[in-house]
């Protein structure tokens, strides 16, 4: 910037507007030169920018002064009255001192508000008695352009003000002599600039800045038509795309063609709406490595709610995702080998059933026919021989009824032979005459039919359900539902026990649970499985339905 002088005495053969106008000329430089190093566009407060801006108005003054220039000349007013209403239109702090202590002739009140005292506060004061801290510093520089006559231009420091001494002010001044009619100085001319709001938008830039570049997460900003601006270091890495590969370009770069265009236009529809975009997306690195990346965009707005930018956080998740297949397919892996032991189980049970029935049932049988056979002939008189074979047909008889109960809860043969709701009805039967417990059975009207497996499923789980309320609820009442709905064949057993608990319902010993939710699972069903300290255990066990019909 060129260095200049100023006299802002009048001076003959140079009228007052001529020198105002040379004052303003300087402000303009000021400001002009000042953006063009590099102050932040998005700040729209900047101090040069209202400088500018005021200078329309203010020329227009001078435009005033100039066509009335002899009146001017002639006027009561003083050069000094023009230039107080002068600076206090300026958008800056503005003060004049002069002698050898440099005490304040001049002073907007821009600049008085700013040191936390009045405009009366400075005028014929040194500089050191009104603002005996900052003096220290500032004295030694302003003494040296008034030897030198060399301005000091764009000078930024942070200060305490009397006003707040605890807080940090940040300034920018412009220090240059004030000369007399010889040249000589005579004084200090300041214009000082509060750019503490800018200064902290900066410091939160750069604090930024270092948290977008240490990020764990890839960091990609785009401008509102979707160029890339910045990536982060993460982006590099994971992407191996180094930023000057992809800035100005567009985030296709990273297409895997793993997604049809409806997937890309339903994340541009919801970002331009202002809204958030969240999900997971196959992208493809440079050397042409796909990875799954959990992504983040959010819109960022203006003060009047425009769109400018788009921010897309994301997290490369390849390695957890290929963890989850894996324990998926484990998982998947085991719950057919237990599907399939399962069935083994209940292929055993239905084997044993009928060997029991049918071969020990039959010898036990026989044994009964011979022994009765054998009382029949033995002489009355032989009382003891009677009761010593009376208590050998009682013993067989129990054993045969014994066989019969194992047997059924085997594999009940109604099940196989009648289907599942004459099942439903005999276990409900059982289940009131061994436990006393008031057992109340809803069946719908229509019988639905099911296949062998699902009917299976059904019976264990109302089989199990039964069996957890005769060791656990202390239940007087019981009431099951089988419905058809929705294609599903619902079982619903509900008491009015203790309840269930919470801890009970998560504990991972309580196999009979476990087994429960398994059985469901295998169908791709659901259960539901409430409780109420004091009301009660409520079960609801949803199936698929697969018709006989289909099955065939």
């Amino acid at each position: 910037m060129a260095e200049r002088k100023y006299n802002l005495k009048k001076e003959n053969g140079t009228t007052l507007p001529g020198k105002i106008k040379e004052f303003i000329d300087f402000l303009e430089i000021i400001a002009s030169e000042d953006l063009k190093a590099g102050r932040k566009k998005t700040d729209q407060n900047d101090p040069m920018k209202r400088i500018l801006k005021s200078s329309v108005d203010l020329r227009k003054v001078l435009k005033d002064l100039e066509i009335n220039n002899d009146k001017t000349e002639n006027s009561s007013l003083e050069p000094t009255d023009i230039l107080d209403s002068l600076l206090n239109h300026i958008p800056a702090g503005i003060a004049i001192l002069e002698g050898p202590d440099l005490r304040y002739v001049s002073i907007n009140q821009m600049l008085a508000d700013l040191n936390g005292l009045t405009v009366k506060d400075h005028i014929g004061r040194p500089l050191k008695e009104v603002l005996p801290d900052a003096a220290k510093n500032l004295l030694p520089i302003m003494r040296k352009i008034m030897k030198s006559g060399e301005a000091v231009l764009a000078r930024e420091f942070s200060i305490k003000l009397p006003k707040a001494p605890d807080k940090e002010v940040y300034l920018k001044d412009y220090l240059f002599p004030i000369l007399d009619e010889k040249g000589r100085a005579k004084g200090i001319g300041a214009i000082v600039f509060d750019i503490t709001h800018t200064k902290e938008v900066e410091i939160s830039y750069e604090k930024l800045a270092d948290i977008l570049e240490h990020a764990g997460e890839m960091i990609l900003i785009t401008d509102r038509a979707g160029t890339i601006e910045y990536v982060n270091p993460a982006f590099e890495n994971v992407t191996e795309l180094q930023s000057n590969e992809v800035l100005g370009k567009n985030p296709r770069v990273l297409k895997s063609g793993k997604h049809a265009k409806k997937f890309y236009k339903e994340m541009w529809d919801t970002i331009t709406r202002g809204k958030v975009w969240k999900g997971i997306i196959t992208n493809k690195k440079k050397s042409g490595e796909l990875y799954e990346e959990e992504m983040i965009i959010t819109p960022l707005k203006d003060m009047d709610g425009k769109i400018t930018r788009f921010v897309s956080s994301g997290r490369d998740i390849t390695e957890r995702i290929h963890i989850q297949n894996k324990l998926q397919d484990s998982e998947e892996r085991l719950r057919k080998l237990a599907v399939h032991l399962q069935n083994i189980r209940e292929e055993e049970r239905t084997s044993l059933a009928r060997e029991i029935h049918d071969e020990l049932g039959q010898l036990l049988t026989a044994m009964k026919m011979d022994i009765q056979s054998l009382m029949k002939s033995i002489p009355s008189d032989q009382k003891a021989l009677l009761e010593k074979t009376n208590s050998i047909d009682d013993m067989i008889s129990l054993s045969l009824s014994t066989v019969r109960k194992i047997s059924s809860d085997l594999r009940p043969a109604i099940l196989d032979h009648l289907g599942l709701m004459p099942a439903i009805t005999w276990q409900t039967e059982e289940f009131k005459k061994r436990t006393n417990i008031n057992c109340k059975l809803v069946l719908p009207k229509k019988e639905i039919s099911v296949d062998n497996e699902r009917s299976t499923a059904v019976y264990r789980l109302l089989q199990e359900a039964l069996t957890n309320i005769t060791r656990h609820s202390n239940a007087s009442k019981v009431k099951v539902r089988v419905a058809q709905k929705d294609n599903m064949v619902i079982l619903e057993v509900s008491d009015n026990g203790r309840g269930i608990t919470r801890e009970q319902k998560s504990n991972e010993s309580t196999y009979g649970l476990i087994g429960m939710r398994e059985r469901v699972s295998q169908w791709h069903g659901s259960i539901e499985i409430n409780g109420k300290k004091g009301k009660g255990t409520s079960l609801i066990a949803k199936i698929p339905l697969k018709l006989l019909m289909e099955s065939k």
